[in-house]
């Protein structure tokens, strides 16, 4: 059982991995999809996206619900994350509870914490020091965790360093009918918010060409062509919450909120004492649920 549960931990880190992870006179022309407003708000997008390649470090809080095709019980997730962005990515992620059918995924109610350096990725969880003669920390490599749920996740890891919200907000700028919706206040900061859609297709366009195929891929999995958001924009022209959603005949449902706590704030991102560490057994990152 316990062993089941550490392999199902395994698989959880692929997942949030998986996830992890817009934005004035009267008439038609003032419409989403053409216009003097749509072009405005297309110019308040494109300064957000230059405004945010400038920063080295984020916080945030990201919560999520996704359910896969076939079946009735959504995952949902809240989980904190720091990010130092430049000059070598690294990720801290603290995951507060994972739900399944709004039930407690077993082994998560104590909360997970996850620290992507390099090729590494660190997990801490009660169960492992069961599993690890009293250490709190399992290290898997990339192949690792790609074996226990069928993917790559060299390329999954690489995507991951480069999707900081530079890239995230950069692929919203090629909506075709952003639009503003109005000033609103989050988390106390008085912003303006932005909302629309745009196709994979285009989101696709802007990235790197070496990052293409995968995400083009995982999209594919996904059973997504397109998908909506808000952006809510501050002052200092960065986002302050970002919200993406699957369209309704999506195959998958996915709804991702994240609301961004702090920019260029210090972030120290470490691995573990290797003394703390031990390696998760081969038979738990192997994905078989029977043994």
């Amino acid at each position: 059982m316990k062993r089941r549960l550490a392999a199902g931990t395994a698989v959880s880190a692929g997942l949030v991995l998986s996830l992890t992870g817009c934005l004035g006179s009267g008439g038609g022309d003032d419409k989403a999809g053409g216009g003097k407003a749509v072009v405005l708000a297309a110019a308040a997008v494109r300064d957000t996206s230059a405004k945010t390649a400038q920063v080295q470090s984020v916080k945030g809080e990201i919560q999520t619900e996704v359910t896969a095709p076939g079946t009735s019980d959504a995952v949902t997730m809240h989980m904190r994350m720091a990010a130092k962005l430049r000059p070598e990515p690294a990720f801290r992620i603290d995951i507060d509870s994972m739900n399944m059918g709004g039930k407690s995924m077993p082994g998560q109610a104590s909360g997970m914490e996850m620290v992507l350096v390099g090729h590494d990725i660190f997990m801490k969880s009660p169960m492992f020091a069961q599993l690890t003669h009293g250490k709190p920390w399992v290290r898997l490599s990339t192949a690792d965790l790609g074996s226990a749920v069928g993917q790559n996740f060299d390329k999954l890891l690489q995507q991951q360093k480069q999707s900081d919200p530079t890239q995230q907000v950069d692929q919203l700028t090629a909506s075709k009918d952003v639009h503003e919706v109005g000033k609103e206040t989050v988390n106390g900061v008085q912003t303006t918010h932005y909302q629309g859609t745009v196709s994979v297709q285009e989101m696709l366009a802007k990235l790197p060409e070496a990052q293409r195929q995968s995400r083009q891929e995982s999209f594919q999995k996904l059973g997504v062509q397109s998908m909506a958001f808000d952006l809510w924009v501050d002052g200092q022209k960065l986002p302050a919450k970002i919200v993406m959603r699957t369209p309704d005949d999506a195959s998958t449902k996915m709804n991702t909120t994240v609301t961004y706590t702090g920019w260029n704030t210090p972030v120290a991102v470490t691995a573990p004492p290797a003394s703390q560490v031990g390696k998760m057994p081969k038979l738990l990152t192997q994905g078989a649920p029977g043994d």
